[in-house]
């Protein structure tokens, strides 16, 4: 809770699950992982990712060809020029009680349809811009 897992080493892994927590790597060919709500992920490494399953939470790579990776609820992603992007919209499933996946986007950061200095949503199956909202639809 409230930690951070940090490494520089290439081919390597930071990998947190606290909430509220921070996972950063800056390796080539590594990981920065976090489980917790509220947390961030980031890598700066090449050929790096940034993976985060927390709710509310943050994956952000700024290494050339990485991949920034969501599937909490509410869970946003960012990534520099020639990154790939994925997230995931959940929804309320009553009869299961459980958040079930409603949507997942996925896209490259090109400059024109997804911008390196944007953090972006999924929302019915599209990557859209976030600010900040929780509610926000682009």
């Amino acid at each position: 809770y409230r930690s951070a897992a940090v490494n520089s080493g290439d081919s390597s892994a930071a990998v947190n699950s606290g909430d509220s927590s921070a996972a950063v790597n800056s390796g080539y060919r590594s990981a920065a992982v976090n489980s917790g709500d509220s947390s961030a992920a980031v890598n700066s490494g090449y050929r790096s990712a940034a993976v985060n399953s927390g709710d509310s939470s943050a994956a952000e790579v700024t290494g050339m060809a990485s991949v920034a990776m969501v599937c909490g609820i509410e869970g946003r992603v960012k990534g520099a020029l020639g990154c790939a992007l994925f997230a995931v919209e959940r929804e309320w499933d009553v009869e299961h009680s459980i958040y079930a996946i409603k949507s997942v986007a996925a896209g490259f950061v090109d400059g024109i349809k997804f911008s390196p200095d944007k953090w972006y949503i999924c929302r019915d199956g599209e990557l859209v811009e976030f600010n900040g909202d929780s509610n926000d639809n682009g």
